[in-house]
């Protein structure tokens, strides 16, 4: 297993709609288990939203102490934006056949999931995703990042030089669609201000 801790800053902070194992990675449950002080309520946003086959979307708040538990290659979820600091810690329980199989095919091709060209991720651009976020979300320790207004055309300019894998990534955390490329990242991140 896996663990993460989850902090959002109370900015509208949200995570796109996704699915957390789709390339045969390994993860078969998700755990999610809410660490907020008491008093949340509807306005404060943050709700874990799941889509459960068949049926509408369910919103769950994140009180302190509830926990949500679902099948990590199956149901698709997403965090609605935030408007109060929100912690959780996310456990991920694999599959060991299917994490050691994908194990070895990262290290043998630099990949998870099928063929080059099925459309999955290579680590590098893994990478490159990540350090772009981290460069669009979050500040460096000079303080640089985080998309202020006189640092977005920089980062519009390295959004257009994204590879098409990287893209995907970021597509995710920016709300775009699943097929958007660099040009598309760099059109969204162009009709931003530091305030979006």
């Amino acid at each position: 297993s896996d663990a993460m801790l989850a902090v959002y800053p109370p900015s509208g902070a949200r995570f796109q709609a996704h699915v957390d194992n789709t390339a045969g990675d390994g993860r078969r449950l998700t755990l999610l288990a809410y660490l907020n002080d008491d008093g949340w309520v509807e306005a404060n946003g943050g709700a874990l939203r799941v889509f459960p086959p068949g049926s509408a979307p369910v919103d769950i708040l994140p009180l302190g102490g509830r926990a949500a538990l679902f099948l990590a290659d199956e149901m698709k979820h997403e965090v609605l934006p935030t408007y109060r600091p929100r912690y959780s810690c996310n456990v991920w329980y694999y599959d060991r056949q299917e994490r050691d199989r994908a194990l070895a095919q990262a290290k043998a091709t630099g990949r998870i999931g099928g063929g080059p060209d099925d459309g999955n991720i290579s680590l590098e651009e893994q990478a490159a995703a990540q350090s772009f976020l981290k460069k669009l979300l979050g500040k460096d320790a000079e303080g640089h990042g985080g998309g202020s207004a006189a640092e977005l055309p920089v980062l519009v300019s390295a959004a257009a030089r994204l590879s098409q894998g990287a893209a995907k990534v970021v597509a995710q955390v920016v709300g775009a669609p699943p097929a958007a490329g660099p040009s598309d990242i760099a059109a969204i991140l162009s009709g931003m201000t530091a305030e979006t």
